[in-house]
């Protein structure tokens, strides 16, 4: 889940939400539509460090 791409859904909703940049190696932010994400999507930054963290601290 943490190599997916970011995925802002396609509602019109304008909700702040984190996502893993593999690309980065680093949660981010981003504006999600309200419907139709990818599981790269959480809720907090602390969420999205729990699920890829070890991508970050391996340096895939």
């Amino acid at each position: 889940l943490c190599l997916l791409p970011q995925d802002t859904g396609p509602c019109f909703g304008e909700i702040l939400r984190w996502w893993y940049n593999s690309e980065t190696n680093h949660c981010e932010t981003f504006i999600y539509t309200g419907c139709g994400h990818n599981a790269n999507y959480f809720t907090s930054e602390e969420a999205c460090l729990r699920a890829c963290g070890e991508y970050r601290n391996s340096g895939i």
